[in-house]
């Protein structure tokens, strides 16, 4: 399950801004290349980004209300408690920067118009962007915000002195002029966003992980209008494409390289590119004419219509090596052992000397959360697994099994009869997954009382959770996810999610670089909710054992198969169907049993297995011999998209 909960022993909190900080770090890695590319673009045609001009001091001012939204009276508490640091800051920022920036001109002997420019920047203050990367450097933040702060708000009267002084012998400054617009444009809505934030502080703390973009968009925003601009053109697609589709490749291609003129993608769109932009050219089409790649090669602007990222994609790594090395020039030098030593290091300093609570499942995510945190805090961490009884055969032993070798402290509680009466006479899906994520906050809620004080819970939060529960901008719902929709709004406990932006295959990596078991880490995926979104209708004691008894016959077949460990994810649901059936000489009226295997990389997209009909036919009969209940049993041969891999 990953765990999730709020303890009513617990003091309040403020909540964590885990989401601020990754989006942050997003932005920040992103809005150089926005730059470098913005650069490209405005050096190759100039005239593209002309019509934005009358813009720029509307960005700057939304740059700057989202600066001042950024801060709090804490953030000046500095000035009293260590204010020779603050000092020096800001007295660096207006000392150094500017004259070295003089001296940049000075040595370069830069035209009068281009040095104007140099030395008006070194005069500036600082602005969001050097607290985020304060922040990535694990710098001191605090410090920088103050810095930040206290240079913004002297920009009126240091910006227009200091350019006066430096740039008075190149051509005239009006000071008075400056400092004006500085007051309407930094000044102002600055004060402005810290009086937002003061007057409604918990609807901004919705919006911070957004702030971070806000300011990129607005230094970057000619990107956002450039396809609009070059008059290109998208339609509703008369005929939508979901699944494996068959691309051929149109001339050359710096994104396809060498690659085979014809390859199968994953495609999973509605609409289409109807006339590409002028400047670009089609690269790839489908068998029905739909512009599947196009790019504009002197302009450094790619489209693809597919996922290269998964590996439905024929040669899509390939192609992605392409974009990052040959056309971004990115090194390939990053490891998921440098990135374990960063979370580590990131988890010790956000918990301090704070305890930190965890709900396991048994499940590979929080699993290695769980295993994570402890070699970055020890015995800070404390478990609790709930046994909600929607596991399958014999399954809640195993797990506790096999934490033993792990060295976590975990507190195993039976909740099965709770769980089962509260979904009695529940069908809909998603009625019983928010059932089964708000009791769980009860149960665990009430267990992890019983730990004493604790400050953080811990989540084994993965990418796709995300993106499936719609908690990312423009992805829609597809299902809830008990860790991320199921949380009250008002935590009492700091959210700790090390791998909120990791997929499954860097879960499993992870997992085997910290040592956790193979017998957690190969462990098939296993929903939150259990076996409740594999029973299908009304959940009832004797369906989920009836469920139970045959999934355990499949998974056992498939094991004499040599097959079990070479599957992503196999497992059975019992569907709300009855079928009429012959059994020696009497009819029967069961219920219907679908086997259900898939292979997937990420979770995002998963292609069926094509199970020997042996084995198949070997597990039918034993399943409808063996089980009572059941007298068909079903192949699911449908991958995802455009099905998602749970039937519920």
């Amino acid at each position: 399950m990953g765990g999730m909960s709020t303890s009513n022993a617990v003091t309040t909190q403020p909540p964590s801004l885990s989401s601020e900080d990754r989006s942050a770090r997003i932005a920040v890695t992103v809005f150089p290349l926005l730059i470098l590319a913005a650069f490209v673009i405005a050096m190759v045609t100039p005239a593209t980004f002309k019509p934005l001009a009358p813009g720029v001091n509307w960005a700057l001012g939304v740059i700057m209300f989202g600066m001042g939204l950024t801060l709090t009276l804490p953030d000046f508490g500095l000035i009293i408690k260590r204010p020779l640091p603050v000092l020096v800051g800001v007295v660096a920022q207006y000392l150094i920067m500017p004259l070295v920036g003089w001296s940049l001109c000075y040595v370069f002997r830069l035209p009068d118009a281009v040095a104007v420019g140099v030395i008006l920047v070194g005069c500036a203050p600082g602005g969001t962007a050097s607290n985020v990367i304060s922040y990535l450097a694990k710098a001191d933040v605090a410090l920088s915000v103050t810095m930040t702060s206290i240079s913004t708000l002297l920009a009126p009267l240091m910006t227009p002195l200091l350019t006066a002084w430096l740039v008075g012998s190149r051509m005239p400054v009006d000071g008075a002029a400056m400092a004006q617009n500085i007051l309407l444009m930094v000044l102002a809505p600055v004060l402005g966003g810290f009086i937002v934030r003061f007057v409604a502080g918990q609807l901004v703390e919705k919006i911070l992980p957004l702030l971070p973009w806000i300011s990129v968009l607005g230094i970057c925003y000619g990107m956002q209008l450039m396809t609009k601009v070059r008059g290109g053109t998208v339609a509703s697609g008369e005929r939508p494409e979901y699944g494996v589709t068959p691309i051929e490749r149109r001339g050359e291609s710096v994104l396809f390289g060498d690659l085979a003129d014809n390859l199968e993608v994953l495609m999973s769109h509605g609409d289409r590119v109807a006339a590409v932009p002028p400047g670009f050219r089609v690269t790839a089409e489908t068998a029905h004419g739909v512009i599947a790649a196009m790019e504009d090669e002197e302009g450094r602007c790619f489209g693809l219509q597919f996922h290269p990222e998964v590996v439905h994609t024929q040669q899509g790594t390939r192609i992605l090596r392409q974009f990052l090395f040959e056309v971004c020039g990115c090194r390939g030098d990053w490891n998921l052992g440098d990135w374990v030593e960063d979370a580590v290091a990131d988890i010790r300093e956000r918990v301090g000397d704070g305890r930190v609570v965890c709900g396991l499942s048994g499940g590979v995510d929080s699993s290695v959360a769980a295993a994570l945190v402890h070699r970055a805090i020890g015995p800070q961490l404390e478990c609790i697994f709930v046994d909600h009884g929607l596991m399958r055969l014999d399954e809640a032993r195993q797990v506790m099994d096999s934490y033993n070798g792990l060295g976590l402290s975990v507190r195993h509680l039976d909740a099965s009869e709770l769980f089962l009466g509260k979904l009695a006479g529940v069908t809909d899906p998603e009625k019983k997954r928010r059932i089964i994520g708000g009791l769980f906050i009860e149960v665990f809620d009430a267990e992890a009382a019983k730990v004493g004080r604790v400050d953080w819970l811990l989540q084994g939060t993965i990418y796709p959770d995300v993106i499936e529960s719609g908690s990312k901008k423009g992805s829609v719902l597809i299902k809830s996810h008990h860790n991320v929709g199921g949380l009250p709004e008002k935590m009492k406990l700091r959210l700790l999610e090390p791998l909120r932006d990791l997929f499954k295959d860097e879960v499993r990596e992870l997992g085997r670089l910290i040592g956790v078991p193979d017998a957690i880490v190969n462990r098939q995926p296993f929903p939150g909710p259990g076996l409740a979104v594999r029973c299908l209708g009304e959940i009832t004691r004797q369906r989920l054992d009836t469920l139970r008894a045959a999934d355990a016959i499949f998974r056992e077949e498939l094991q004499r198969a040599g097959l079990y460990e070479k599957i992503w994810q196999s497992f059975c649901v019992l569907l709300p169907v009855r079928t009429v059936g012959v059994m020696g000489d009497g009819r029967t009226y069961n219920e219907v049993l679908a086997l259900r295997a898939v292979n997937s990389q990420d979770a995002m997209t998963a292609d069926w297995v094509r199970i020997p009909p042996e084995v198949l036919d070997v597990t039918a009969r034993r399943i409808c011999n063996e089980v009572r209940g059941i007298n068909r049993v079903v192949l699911d041969v449908t991958s995802k998209p455009p099905a998602t891999i749970e039937w519920e």
